[in-house]
């Protein structure tokens, strides 16, 4: 199985590191969850952003997040929760 496509609603504060890293915190909010993040991501030559992360939820869940997101705006962003 590959998950279920959940459409959010982000809010997201970024800081450029050095040599192409983002820092970035927000929050999502999707069928009646909010989650809250904190990521890194590096931003490669070509422009695509490699990100990994962690996230809690406000049912008490926590996870970890891994994506890209590719140069043209469309990217994939994988969600692991656990309880």
């Amino acid at each position: 199985m590959d998950g279920t496509d959940v459409p959010g609603h982000f809010k997201v504060f970024a800081i450029n590191g050095t040599h192409g890293t983002v820092y970035a915190v927000g929050n999502d909010t999707a069928n009646g969850n909010t989650e809250f993040f904190r990521i890194i991501a590096h931003r490669g030559a070509d422009g695509t952003m490699n990100i990994i992360g962690s996230t809690i939820t406000s049912k008490g869940m926590v996870g970890i997040q891994k994506g890209v997101v590719y140069s043209n705006g469309t990217g994939v962003l994988k969600v692991w929760l656990w309880k």
